[in-house]
Protein backbone atom coordinates (compact mmCIF):
# COMPACT_ATOMS: atom_id res chain seq x y z
CA UNK A 1 0.00 0.00 0.00
CA UNK A 2 2.88 2.34 0.73
CA UNK A 3 4.10 2.01 -2.86
CA UNK A 4 0.62 2.77 -4.18
CA UNK A 5 0.36 5.92 -2.07
CA UNK A 6 3.82 7.10 -3.12
CA UNK A 7 2.95 6.47 -6.78
CA UNK A 8 -0.32 8.39 -6.50
CA UNK A 9 1.46 11.28 -4.78
CA UNK A 10 4.16 11.31 -7.47
CA UNK A 11 1.69 11.39 -10.36
CA UNK A 12 -1.22 13.48 -9.03
CA UNK A 13 -1.35 16.94 -7.50
CA UNK A 14 -3.23 17.61 -4.25
CA UNK A 15 -5.89 19.23 -6.45
CA UNK A 16 -6.58 15.86 -8.05
CA UNK A 17 -6.18 13.27 -5.28
CA UNK A 18 -6.57 13.19 -1.51
CA UNK A 19 -5.31 10.14 0.36
CA UNK A 20 -6.16 8.84 3.83
CA UNK A 21 -4.34 5.87 5.37
CA UNK A 22 -5.51 3.68 8.24
CA UNK A 23 -2.41 1.74 9.24
CA UNK A 24 -3.54 -1.36 11.13
CA UNK A 25 -0.59 -3.37 9.83
CA UNK A 26 3.09 -2.80 10.48
CA UNK A 27 2.65 0.79 11.65
CA UNK A 28 5.15 1.85 9.00
CA UNK A 29 2.98 4.29 7.05
CA UNK A 30 3.65 7.37 9.17
CA UNK A 31 6.27 8.63 6.72
CA UNK A 32 3.47 9.16 4.18
CA UNK A 33 2.26 12.15 6.22
CA UNK A 34 4.94 14.19 4.45
CA UNK A 35 3.05 14.15 1.14
CA UNK A 36 0.66 17.07 0.63
CA UNK A 37 -1.90 14.68 -0.91
CA UNK A 38 -2.11 12.72 2.34
CA UNK A 39 -4.77 14.14 4.63
CA UNK A 40 -4.10 11.73 7.49
CA UNK A 41 -2.27 8.60 8.49
CA UNK A 42 -4.18 7.07 11.37
CA UNK A 43 -2.28 4.55 13.53
CA UNK A 44 -3.83 2.50 16.37
CA UNK A 45 -1.03 3.35 18.80
CA UNK A 46 -1.92 7.05 18.71
CA UNK A 47 -4.22 8.77 21.19
CA UNK A 48 -7.77 9.11 19.88
CA UNK A 49 -7.32 6.46 17.19
CA UNK A 50 -10.92 5.21 17.13
CA UNK A 51 -12.33 8.74 17.23
CA UNK A 52 -10.09 9.77 14.32
CA UNK A 53 -11.34 6.83 12.22
CA UNK A 54 -14.94 7.67 13.10
CA UNK A 55 -14.30 11.31 12.14
CA UNK A 56 -12.78 10.23 8.81
CA UNK A 57 -15.92 8.24 7.98
CA UNK A 58 -18.17 11.14 9.01
CA UNK A 59 -16.15 13.42 6.73
CA UNK A 60 -16.37 10.94 3.84
CA UNK A 61 -20.15 10.73 4.31
CA UNK A 62 -20.31 14.54 4.14
CA UNK A 63 -18.26 14.50 0.92
CA UNK A 64 -20.63 11.92 -0.59
CA UNK A 65 -23.68 14.03 0.30
CA UNK A 66 -22.04 17.17 -1.13
CA UNK A 67 -21.11 15.35 -4.32
CA UNK A 68 -24.60 13.87 -4.68
CA UNK A 69 -25.97 17.41 -4.68
CA UNK A 70 -23.24 18.57 -7.07
CA UNK A 71 -23.99 15.77 -9.53
CA UNK A 72 -27.74 16.35 -9.31
CA UNK A 73 -27.34 20.08 -9.99
CA UNK A 74 -24.87 19.52 -12.84
CA UNK A 75 -26.76 16.62 -14.43
CA UNK A 76 -23.59 14.52 -14.52
CA UNK A 77 -23.72 10.77 -13.76
CA UNK A 78 -20.46 10.62 -11.80
CA UNK A 79 -17.66 12.80 -10.49
CA UNK A 80 -15.40 11.93 -13.43
CA UNK A 81 -17.85 13.32 -15.99
CA UNK A 82 -18.33 16.30 -13.71
CA UNK A 83 -14.56 16.90 -13.64
CA UNK A 84 -14.37 16.68 -17.45
CA UNK A 85 -17.04 19.36 -17.71
CA UNK A 86 -15.42 21.47 -14.96
CA UNK A 87 -11.70 21.05 -15.66
CA UNK A 88 -10.85 24.37 -14.00
CA UNK A 89 -12.41 23.35 -10.70
CA UNK A 90 -12.23 19.55 -10.37
CA UNK A 91 -13.29 17.54 -7.36
CA UNK A 92 -10.33 15.42 -6.25
CA UNK A 93 -10.48 11.65 -6.16
CA UNK A 94 -10.25 10.36 -2.61
CA UNK A 95 -8.35 7.17 -1.82
CA UNK A 96 -8.71 5.48 1.56
CA UNK A 97 -6.06 2.82 2.14
CA UNK A 98 -6.66 0.36 4.97
CA UNK A 99 -3.66 -1.78 5.81
CA UNK A 100 -4.73 -5.09 7.40
CA UNK A 101 -8.48 -5.33 7.02
CA UNK A 102 -8.67 -8.18 9.56
CA UNK A 103 -7.44 -5.93 12.40
CA UNK A 104 -9.73 -3.15 11.16
CA UNK A 105 -12.68 -5.53 11.25
CA UNK A 106 -11.77 -6.83 14.71
CA UNK A 107 -11.46 -3.29 16.04
CA UNK A 108 -14.58 -1.77 14.50
CA UNK A 109 -17.09 -4.60 13.96
CA UNK A 110 -18.98 -4.17 17.22
CA UNK A 111 -21.77 -6.55 16.25
CA UNK A 112 -24.48 -4.22 17.62
CA UNK A 113 -27.46 -4.47 15.27
CA UNK A 114 -29.00 -1.28 16.69
CA UNK A 115 -26.06 1.03 16.00
CA UNK A 116 -24.37 1.62 12.66
CA UNK A 117 -20.70 1.37 13.50
CA UNK A 118 -17.60 2.16 11.52
CA UNK A 119 -17.51 -1.29 9.91
CA UNK A 120 -21.07 -0.98 8.64
CA UNK A 121 -20.34 2.53 7.36
CA UNK A 122 -17.23 1.23 5.60
CA UNK A 123 -19.16 -1.56 3.84
CA UNK A 124 -21.95 0.79 2.76
CA UNK A 125 -19.48 3.41 1.59
CA UNK A 126 -17.31 0.93 -0.30
CA UNK A 127 -20.44 -0.26 -2.10
CA UNK A 128 -21.67 3.18 -3.26
CA UNK A 129 -18.73 5.59 -3.27
CA UNK A 130 -17.01 4.98 -6.61
CA UNK A 131 -19.30 7.27 -8.61
CA UNK A 132 -18.52 10.01 -6.10
CA UNK A 133 -14.77 9.61 -6.57
CA UNK A 134 -14.04 7.78 -3.33
CA UNK A 135 -12.01 4.59 -3.63
CA UNK A 136 -10.97 2.07 -1.02
CA UNK A 137 -7.82 -0.02 -1.16
CA UNK A 138 -7.33 -2.70 1.46
CA UNK A 139 -4.71 -5.28 2.31
CA UNK A 140 -5.49 -8.72 3.66
CA UNK A 141 -3.29 -11.61 4.67
CA UNK A 142 -5.61 -14.16 3.09
CA UNK A 143 -8.99 -14.32 1.42
CA UNK A 144 -10.57 -15.62 4.62
CA UNK A 145 -9.89 -12.22 6.22
CA UNK A 146 -12.71 -10.79 4.10
CA UNK A 147 -16.35 -11.53 4.65
CA UNK A 148 -18.23 -12.73 1.58
CA UNK A 149 -19.88 -9.32 1.47
CA UNK A 150 -16.54 -7.46 1.38
CA UNK A 151 -15.02 -9.95 -1.03
CA UNK A 152 -17.80 -9.28 -3.53
CA UNK A 153 -17.45 -5.48 -3.21
CA UNK A 154 -13.74 -5.52 -4.06
CA UNK A 155 -13.86 -6.81 -7.62
CA UNK A 156 -10.38 -5.58 -8.57
CA UNK A 157 -7.79 -7.70 -6.77
CA UNK A 158 -4.03 -7.95 -6.81
CA UNK A 159 -2.07 -10.64 -5.06
CA UNK A 160 1.59 -10.88 -4.28
CA UNK A 161 3.40 -14.16 -3.70
CA UNK A 162 1.49 -16.35 -1.28
CA UNK A 163 2.61 -19.53 0.45
CA UNK A 164 -0.50 -21.37 -0.73
CA UNK A 165 -1.10 -21.14 -4.52
CA UNK A 166 -4.79 -22.00 -4.07
CA UNK A 167 -5.13 -18.82 -2.01
CA UNK A 168 -4.04 -16.74 -5.03
CA UNK A 169 -6.54 -18.53 -7.26
CA UNK A 170 -9.35 -17.86 -4.80
CA UNK A 171 -8.45 -14.16 -4.78
CA UNK A 172 -7.92 -13.42 -8.47
CA UNK A 173 -9.66 -16.31 -10.19
CA UNK A 174 -8.99 -19.72 -11.64
CA UNK A 175 -6.75 -18.40 -14.41
CA UNK A 176 -4.07 -17.33 -11.89
CA UNK A 177 -0.79 -19.22 -12.36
Amino acid sequence: LRTLVVSLAATHSPNHVWIYVIDMGGRSMGILREFPQVGAVIIPDEVGFEERVEQLFRTLNEVIEKRKDLLTMSGQPDIYKYNQANANNPEPAIVVAIDNILDFKETFDKGDDNVEGVMEQFVAMARQSKQFGIHFVISAGKSGDLSTQLFSIFTERLTLKLADPTEARSLVGASAP
